[in-house]
Formats: structure tokens, sequence, C-alpha cells
């Protein structure tokens, strides 16, 4: 057989088998075909429309019908009311996953010579009817069978008797306030657009509209209070509001047929809350009166158009109890930090301004340098996590009060501006579908001597797109403090309102262009560095790389230890400040740096090039480093403990100091006279 052919029969093989595969798995397994040949019903539990239930039990004796129409259930008789989708699909379900534990023949009844009326079917406990679009079925409910938790049914139009658990009675056999939907209202927090909260005469009203600078969805929209005042709200207490009462529910249904209102307090409500919503035409509003004289728990609550009363918990009015400022948002300044592309600080006569550069960013003001950037990710966090300790005044006279006349510190923070949409540049100005040319082709004119015409492209240039526009998304302005609260005032560019924060929140904002400044002093590779010298005490010593090895320079005497060089050489190539403390010269002799303690200096080749570098060490600090230099000029800086621990460390190896001292040996007692002392010598004749 060709390989080419054996290929294709290989092939064809795979695809059968990944057909049968896929089709077994499509296939119900043993069990649940075991299972599906016991049910009782052939139906889907969704597509049941009508349950007509008789009942003839201790909880209730009549008819109650119920229909679905648009997905809910709806109570038809004895009354007209919402129905509860839990009980009513529980049903649903349990119909279509019903099964039959035993079956009866009509033959072996006349066996046991019994008939209808000894299984309970002459006055059935419950019988019930369910319909679907086509087809109505009606099942009669007997006694329960002496055996197991089960019941017999019998299906109109079928002679046989089945034994089936006995779940489905129990499901039927209700109350008829518990097939009653027990939700007060019944609404998607998400879907609401407007709440209005009235008590004591008093109206908050708080209506959902787009984010500024966001083009207008649900998705985008955000609470803010309409009335008493315009301003932002606190969006997780407003939500939380409408989820409280989304979620109340009925402890009990008082009546449908009150005599009158005035008996419950609903002739004049203490609380009245109205709810909009996208999903649904007109407004639901829900009514609260007074307490219940046999529990001041609950209190008593309709409906209004309804003449319903029902009871629920009574804190859901205290929940409600509110004062506008208690749903205000407490947020000073609330933006995606991510968006963020230019800061600018105005403080004491001056301006630190700060760019984003792809992820970085960069101090254009009062210098140009590289700046901080988890420094000022930490700023953004800060300005959005400050929170309004006082809503001091709506309506402001005079700024001057406050300091807010001219602000003691500003800050501002942009972003790039949306994209305006254009039309399409396929479409000219005429409104034809013509694309724009980009290419002219110029075809010369033929003649009888001439070639074929010639084309010639001209190339149209095109203009570099323009620099995104920017836009404010915080203005925040800074006045007095009240030093006695420990809180400064303060107010949004965008808003009248003055609000005070906590003193402690201020003091974390930057101050001066130092704290954003980078803090990398130096950065570059170990390897380059050719010579070092470091100067204490007017000594120097003074290593040079030869050979890719490290020596002592000729004037200077003893054994170089080459591992601390490397570690001062690690730690002085990838060196970085705690922090910047002064930008002043004129501050050296306060820090120790006008006679240093410690001077390295040391040269890196890059590229052929040499570069030297120079670092001055000072006074220590609280934290036990010191203040430094770099190059002998500002800023000055802080280095860490362990930073300067392993720049100062001795270059050179010192003899060991610590031998202990010789032990000085007695001669051994003896009990021999001591010697006597020897005669002097003889004199000289």
């Amino acid at each position: 057989m060709k390989p080419k052919t054996t290929l294709i029969l290989l092939a064809v093989a795979a695809v059968m088998f990944a057909f049968i595969w896929f089709k077994e798995r499509q296939l119900p397994s043993t069990e649940d075909r075991s299972s599906r040949a016991k049910r009782v019903f052939d139906l889907k539990s969704d597509d049941l429309t009508k349950l007509q239930i008789q009942l003839n039990t201790s909880n209730y004796v009549g008819r109650i019908v119920i229909e679905k129409e648009k997905d809910k259930w709806f109570l038809r008789e004895p009354l007209a009311y919402r129905a509860s989708g839990s009980e009513i699909n529980s049903i649903c379900s349990e119909l279509e996953f019903l099964e039959r534990k035993d079956i009866i023949t009509p033959k072996e009844m006349k066996e046991k010579s019994t008939k209808l009326v000894d299984y309970g079917f002459d006055k059935p406990a419950a019988e019930l009817t369910f319909s679907r679009k086509d087809k109505a079925t009606t099942v009669k409910i007997g006694k329960a069978s002496p055996v197991g938790n089960t019941v017999y049914i019998q299906i109109a139009g079928r002679d046989d008797i089945l034994l089936v658990d006995k779940s489905l009675l129990t499901k039927l056999d209700r109350k008829i306030e518990e097939f009653r939907d027990k939700s007060v209202a019944e609404f998607s927090t998400f879907q609401a657009t407007r709440l209005e909260i009235s008590q004591a005469k008093k109206v908050i009203e708080l209506v959902k509209a787009p984010k500024p600078g966001v083009a207008a969805s649900v998705t985008d929209k955000i609470w803010r209070i309409a009335q008493p005042l315009n301003a932002r709200a606190d969006q997780g207490k407003v939500d939380g509001l409408l989820d409280k009462l989304r979620d109340l529910k009925a402890e009990s249904f008082v009546t449908d047929k009150p005599a009158d209102m005035k008996t419950y307090d609903l002739d004049q409500p203490q609380l009245e809350l109205t709810v909009y919503t996208s999903e649904q035409e007109g407004a639901i509003i829900v009514q609260f009166g007074g307490a219940l004289k046999d529990d001041a728990t609950k209190v008593y609550c309709k409906r209004k158009g309804s003449d319903t009363i029902l009871a629920v918990r009574s804190d859901i009015v205290k929940d409600f109890t509110v004062q506008v400022n208690d749903l205000r948002d407490k947020k000073l300044a609330d933006f995606n930090t991510d968006d963020a592309k230019q800061v600018a600080i105005n403080f004491a006569n001056q301006t630190i301004r700060l760019n984003k550069d792809g992820e970085d960013w960069k101090l254009v003001e009062p210098e140009a340098v590289k700046a901080e950037s988890s420094e000022v990710s930490t700023l953004l966090g800060t300005i959005t996590g400050i929170e309004v300790k006082e809503f001091v005044a709506d309506v402001v006279a005079d700024l001057s009060k406050y300091g807010l006349d001219k602000p003691y510190y500003t800050l501002t923070v942009k972003k790039e501006a949306p994209p305006v949409p254009t039309a399409s540049p396929a479409a000219s100005a005429s409104g034809t579908n013509a694309p724009a040319a980009t290419t002219t082709n110029v075809v010369a004119a033929a003649s009888t001597n001439t070639p074929a015409a010639t084309t010639t492209n001209v190339i149209k240039a095109v203009s570099p797109p323009p620099k995104a526009e920017q836009v404010t998304i915080a203005e925040l302005l800074f006045g007095k403090e009240d030093k006695e609260k420990k809180l400064v005032y303060c107010k949004r560019g965008d808003e009248a309102y003055v609000y005070a924060i906590e003193s402690s929140d201020f003091e974390k904002l930057p101050k001066t262009a130092l704290a954003l400044r980078n803090r990398t002093l130096v950065s570059t590779e170990k390897s380059k560095v050719t010579s070092l010298s470091v100067l204490k005490d007017a000594k120097r010593i003074t290593v040079e790389k030869k050979d890719d090895k490290w020596k002592l320079a000729p004037d200077v005497q003893g054994v170089l230890d080459t591992n601390v060089v490397d570690d001062v050489l690690w730690t002085l190539t990838g060196l970085s400040a705690e922090k910047f403390v002064s930008a002043a010269a004129a501050d050296k002799a306060q820090y120790g740096l006008d006679k240093p303690s410690w001077q390295f200096n040391f040269e890196v080749n890059e590229g052929g090039t040499n570069k030297a570098f120079s670092l001055s060490l000072g006074k220590e600090t609280s934290g036990k480093g010191r203040y430094g230099l770099l190059g002998g000029q500002p800023p000055i800086f802080e280095l860490s403990s362990g930073t300067v621990s392993s720049l100062t460390k001795d270059l050179l190896k010192r003899p060991e100091t610590n031998v202990p001292p010789a032990k000085v040996t007695s001669p051994p007692a003896t009990n021999a006279p001591p010697a006597k002392a020897a005669a002097p010598p003889a004199k000289a004749k």
C-alpha cells in the first residue's frame, strides 16, 4: 500500500473515532437513562406556565392559581399578588424530576380487592393541574403510603396508581402566605437610576450621572446628590442602602384590605423611599408607618398603589434615617492613578512639576531630573486616599476666612484627554466614498513619437500626530490650619464647598522637589571601575586595577583586602540615597560636609572614556547613617547605616592583636634551704 493511501486511511479513521467519541459524550449515561425511565412526567420545568392547586389540608382549603408572566410568577387566586419565584420554581423542578417508586395496576387492585377510596382519592389532599403551552395535566395526591416516605398519586386519564416521594405534597401543602413573594421591592441595584429619601418633610434625592470626562453609559455612571445640594455621593453607601431595600423581606402579611391607613400610621408615613430603575417603567415607592403594638422591632410597611400592609423589621427605618452629609463622598479626590500624566505643586513661591514618560516619571521643574517613580505613585495614592474629616461650608462668601482666597498649597493632576471622534479618512469633503489620496499619479501626455506613458508617484508628506491634550482630573487647594482641631481647610477647584482634612494627611504631601527626586546616585558596573581612593583622617589609601586585579598604589604600605574592595565598589556603583535633605550649598557645614569625615574618589571607564566620581560623608544621622554629597555639590542626602557600614570597611588587612599573653611559670617548691649568696670576686692585686 502506498504511503499516501495509508495516511489518508489513518486520517479518516481518526475523524471517525473523534465523531464517535463526541457523540457518545452527548448521549446520556446508563445511570441517566435509568433515572429518566423512572420519571413520572416528560417535561422541562421552564416550560410550565400555570399551576392550579386545590388543597384540602390543615394549612389551606381552597383553590390557588399561579401564572407565569414574562418569566415571573403571579398569584391570581385567591388574591392578586406577586408569587415567590423560589417556591414556585421548586414545585416545577419537583415535577420535572419526580420519580415513581412503584406502580399499582388495575389488575393488582382487583387482586387486592382495593378501590380508589382506599388510596385517598375520594377526598384527595391535593389536586394539581399544571399547564404548558399546549398541554395541561391533572394529578391527584391521595393518602400517604404505610411504607416509606411516599404518597399515592393518580394522573387524570390513567387507571394505574403511582407511588412517589412525599416531597411533592410537602411543597404543595403550604399556607397561602408561603406562596407570596416576601420581597418588599424587587429591583436590581445595578439598574437603579434614582433614589429619593423622604423623611420629616425633608427630601434627599440621588441620581446616576455620567462620570466626568467619560461617555455616558450604565456602567460609567455614578451616584450624585441632586437635592438638597449638588454634590458627589459615596457610591458604596448609596448602593448599600439600595441593597438593604432590595433585600428587605416581609416578616408577615398583616392585611390585604385595611379599613384605613391611619391605624398603621401610613396616612402620613414616617419614611418614604422612591426608586427608579432602567429596567422598568414608573417608580417603586415604599412607605413605612408606625411600630407594631405587640412588637416594637417591626413596623408597618406598604407599596404605594397597593392595599397590602406588611410587617418588616424596624431597623430599615434606622438605616435610612440619614443626613445629606452622611451620603456625601468623603474622598477629596477620586481618580484612577494610572491615568495621571502630570502632577503640579505650587507651594511657598515654588513650582514642582512632574511629567510621566512611558512608565517613568520625570521632574521638569524646578530642574529637569529623573523622579523617583515609586514616590510619585505613593503621592498619587496619598491624594486618592485623603478623606474629608469635616464638611465645613456649602455656601462660602469669604474664602479668606479659610485661607483659600490665596491657597497655601495647590496640587493639580492631569491626564490625557479622551480622543475626539474624527470622520473616517475614507470620506472626502464632497461626501463621496473615495479614499483620501496619498499618492498622485501624473501621466505624461502621449504623442506618436513618445514611448508609452509613464507614471510618476508623488508621495505627500504625512504630518506627525498631534500631541495629546491634557485635562485636569484633580485640583486641590489647601489653606489655613485649625491647630486646635488639627485640621487643614481645603477645597476642590471644581467645587465651591469648603472641607477640612486631618493635618496629618496634609503633612504627607511633598513640600520640596527633593522628596520626589530619583534616589539613585550612581548606576554603573563594578567591572568598569579602574581606580579607588579613600581618604580618612588625612590618610589616603589608593587602589588601582592592573590586569583585572586590584593592587595598592606604590606609595601605600600594607596588605590589600580584595574582598573589602569588592564590597565597597558594589556599594559605590549602585549607590542610592535614603532621602534628600537640602539643595542649599550653604547647608554643608550644618551636615558636616564642609570638612568631610570620609572622601571616596573612583574612576569608571565607559566606552573608552574615563568618568570620575567623588563621594563625601559628613555627620552621622539619627539612624546611624551619614549625610553625603556627590561631586561636592548639593543636593545633600542621607545614606543608610547599612550603606555607610559597607563603605567604611578597612581596605587593608591588619595583623591580629588579640593574641593571649604568655603564661609566667613559677619554679617548683622544695624543702631545701635557700642557696647562700655567692662570695664577691677577689680584688686584683
